[in-house]
């Protein structure tokens, strides 16, 4: 893996951006030396109010926030992305977790 420093003195400017908000399949720009990735994870479901769970709802947990810059050497042609939902509102009780978002590499 490269620094930042690295990138940013060799002149790097974004040429390309993909964001996935539904699984698939990244594939690598060939003229690519660097790849910088940004993930994150769907946060918790937030708990309810109800005659059986008095009180104040809260909201749920955020999700995971991780980066990373990659050389495009390191990555394959292709690599798989998961992208995992948030978790689901209580009912009469806490939220349920989310899922993770996940790149082959991270």
């Amino acid at each position: 893996m490269g620094a930042l420093s690295d990138f940013v003195s060799g002149g790097g400017i974004i040429s390309k951006y993909e964001e996935f908000t539904t699984s698939g399949t990244w594939t690598k720009d060939p003229a690519a030396t660097w790849v910088y990735v940004e993930c994150i994870g769907g946060g918790g479901g937030g708990a309810d109010r109800s005659a059986s769970f008095p009180g104040d709802a809260n909201g749920g947990a955020g999700g995971e926030f991780l980066s990373r810059i990659f050389t495009a050497s390191d990555l394959s042609a292709s690599e798989t992305v998961t992208v995992g939902s948030g978790g689901l509102g209580g009912n009469d009780s806490g939220g349920s977790s989310g899922e993770i978002v996940h790149l082959d590499h991270i």
